[in-house]
């Protein structure tokens, strides 16, 4: 007999698998692709970096969808989004503040186009 207090396992098709691109970030490489056959970006990378997120706790990292090399020599890290959940928000925001270095950009895709928006360090108050 099954005790009323077992647990239930529900299957999500929304977990994201580590190193595998969903349609959207598929169609974002695409996109990357492009610039750079236009010679706009050097370089770029699916999950091509880690950052840590706190200096006491290891466990507590953030590993951006896309990693770009710019044509100039600068490093702009893409986070895609179908929409935001306040979460995910919240880590781009730290990484943006912690790794003031890069730029920070949210890409989301709106009525067949990409909506960039930059997550700006608040900097040294």
């Amino acid at each position: 007999m099954k005790s009323r207090f077992s647990r239930t396992r529900f299957k999500t098709s929304r977990r994201h698998s580590p190193g595998k691109m969903n349609g959207l970030e598929k169609k974002f490489s695409l996109y990357l692709d492009d610039l750079m056959a236009k010679k706009e970006i050097l370089w770029w990378k699916f999950e091509g970096i880690k950052l840590c997120l706190t200096d006491s706790d290891k466990r507590t990292t953030y590993t951006p969808d896309f990693a770009v090399l710019n044509a100039d020599g600068t490093m702009t890290i893409y986070e895609t989004k179908g929409f935001w959940q306040s979460s995910a928000r919240v880590k781009t925001k730290v990484a943006a503040d912690m790794f003031w270095m890069f730029k920070f950009i949210g890409a989301q895709w709106k009525k067949k186009q990409w909506v960039f928006e930059e997550f700006e360090p608040k900097g040294e108050e």
